[in-house]
């Protein structure tokens, strides 16, 4: 499994939203897209928190399947569903190789997601 490096922005939603995809591409610690070829890729998204050795982060997504799109170039996408609840959040890939190895993308981080409150307050879609 190569190094991996892994800084995109963050990612905004509303509150519900189903679209667009979540598109990234994993990229190794020197720049190149991870072959991922055989692969199966999830994401986990969890509630950000200020000390999380003493206040694990709550995941509101856990081991969701993602769409890999071409294996050699590193893009998936995750299609949201129905996010909920609004607040921030940070969110992370795992990448299940077909020998069974397990790599996180980013191993050393988390990328940040916003999912903002829908105009006129909570409420179903």
């Amino acid at each position: 499994m190569p190094a991996q490096t892994a800084h995109v922005g963050q990612a905004f939603y509303q509150e519900f939203d189903t679209a667009p995809n979540l598109r990234r591409q994993l990229l190794d610690g020197d720049g190149v897209p991870i072959d991922l070829t055989g692969a199966t890729v999830f994401i986990d998204i969890a509630h950000t928190s200020y000390d999380y050795y003493y206040s694990p982060m709550r995941r509101i997504v856990e081991d969701s399947s993602c769409i890999v799109e071409v294996g050699t170039d590193g893009w998936v996408q995750w299609e949201p569903s129905g996010l909920t609840p609004p607040g921030n959040f940070r969110y992370r890939f795992k990448i299940v190789y077909g020998g069974g190895e397990i790599q996180h993308i980013p191993s050393n981080t988390t990328e940040s997601l916003t999912v903002t409150t829908r105009v006129g307050g909570p409420g179903g879609a």
